[in-house]
């Protein structure tokens, strides 16, 4: 409140009370404009209380759109202006790259999901199997990105891979992060913030995905005429769309049944062809 802004704007579709509502009414703007949303984060009364605390509420389509299209809806509404779907870009500056890796060819692995959703993380021994293929097909160097919490994630790789990697978990910033994106090779990711990032920066970036939000934020759509960098490897399952709330027992710390269901053969199937040959193929 003390920034004492004039006009709050909450584009996200699927609107939380506490951690976006209630923020958009303690800012005291004088204009407040969120979108009309859907139910998934949020109860009947709370929708109510916080659709009185906006003076505006941008209409959202029923039908299923990924969130790209979501947000060209939003700001079509904001703006009354058509914006067109885009697949997302960020250009890095130079003082963002990292002069270590300058000079080395390198891929990366994001294993962690940051804890958000139970369940979506893809075994780390398969991690592990699919780092020796791309050794073996490339010779690159892997880096394991994450965050802190994370850290034991890319320590449980790095004891069952016989590849070079290493463990960059809480080890940088999101802006050294987006740097080291940027110079990779390739980015091999669970649904987790890295990847969207590493396929704005240009980098080809594989996601293994699971089906609590299929087809909202991945895979992207066909964009005719632009690039897409972002590629998605899923089993698909009748539950699909189940908002991560899983119909199948779960262990606690185990992947729910989507995410286990991925081989690591199917991401390789994936991937290979993004590979450059080189003279490692004859190990293969």
């Amino acid at each position: 409140r003390n920034l004492g802004v004039q006009i709050s704007i909450q584009p996200t579709f699927s609107r939380e009370f506490y951690h976006g509502d209630a923020l958009v009414q303690a800012s005291g703007a004088l204009r407040k404009v969120s979108s009309a949303g859907d139910m998934a984060n949020r109860n009947w009364l709370k929708k109510f209380i916080a659709d009185s605390w906006n003076t505006e509420l941008i209409p959202a389509s029923t039908e299923t759109l990924t969130e790209l299209e979501r947000n060209a809806e939003f700001f079509s509404g904001l703006t009354n202006y058509t914006h067109l779907t885009c697949y997302p870009q960020l250009d890095i500056p130079d003082f963002w790259l990292s002069s270590e890796w300058k000079e080395k060819t390198f891929y990366i692995l994001v294993p962690g999901t940051s804890g958000a959703v139970a369940g979506k993380e893809w075994p780390p021994a398969f991690f592990s199997d699919l780092a020796t293929k791309v050794f073996r097909q490339t010779g690159w160097e892997g880096v394991i990105c994450g965050a802190k919490q994370e850290h034991s994630l890319g320590e449980q790789i790095l004891k069952q891979c016989d590849a070079p990697l290493q463990n960059f978990c809480g080890q940088t910033t999101l802006v050294e992060l987006a740097g080291l994106l940027s110079q990779s090779r390739l980015t091999i990711s669970n649904d987790t913030g890295a990847v969207f990032l590493s396929s704005a920066v240009g980098t080809l970036s594989v996601c293994i995905l699971g089906g609590g939000h299929f087809g909202r934020f991945v895979p992207y759509p066909d964009l005719p005429g632009q690039t897409n960098h972002l590629k998605t490897v899923y089993h698909k399952m009748p539950c699909y769309g189940c908002n991560w709330v899983c119909i199948f027992p779960i262990i606690e710390g185990e992947p729910t049944p989507c995410i286990a269901n991925i081989s690591v053969d199917a991401v390789w199937k994936q991937v290979r062809p993004m590979l450059i040959s080189c003279p490692y193929t004859d190990f293969l």
